[in-house]
């Protein structure tokens, strides 16, 4: 029954965000550049600005059933974006990190932000937590880029 809780738990909050990934402009050289939407469509739920970043294929922000890196613990239990940020900027298979938004992100409201990569770093994750939880966040991890 907890599993079955947890799972309910997880498609919440991952239903809590809608994140758009559009390419910037046409690309003439090996850098892409792309526009990140995030969207809040919870109805009373004010999430932080969103941490993204680009990265190999052989980097996890989170995995299920993994224990939570101390950025991602800290972005869950505290709203710690900084925390985070630096931790991901300092992963050699991490290529670009950026936050999304300079304020929580109010329900229905949205942040955008510019990305670039370069082609080794393909894959996008992000994350932000739901304020008015204990411990809750709300992400996708891995994302391959168009």
């Amino acid at each position: 029954m907890k599993t079955k809780a947890m799972l309910v738990l997880a498609l919440a909050m991952l239903s809590s965000l809608v994140i758009a990934v559009v390419p910037a402009a046409a690309a003439s050289g090996p850098e892409r550049s792309y526009v990140v939407t995030v969207e809040n469509l919870t109805e009373n739920q004010a999430i932080t600005p969103a941490v993204a970043a680009t990265h190999n294929d052989s980097f996890r922000l989170f995995q299920n059933g993994q224990a939570a890196s101390n950025g991602v613990q800290q972005l869950a239990e505290n709203g710690g974006v900084p925390v985070l940020a630096d931790e991901l900027a300092a992963n050699a298979n991490v290529g670009s990190v950026m936050v999304i938004g300079d304020a929580p992100i109010a329900p229905g409201a949205s942040a955008a932000a510019l990305i670039t990569t370069d082609p080794g770093n393909r894959r996008l994750s992000l994350g932000a937590m739901l304020i008015c939880t204990n411990d809750g966040f709300a992400g996708h991890s891995s994302m391959v880029l168009p």
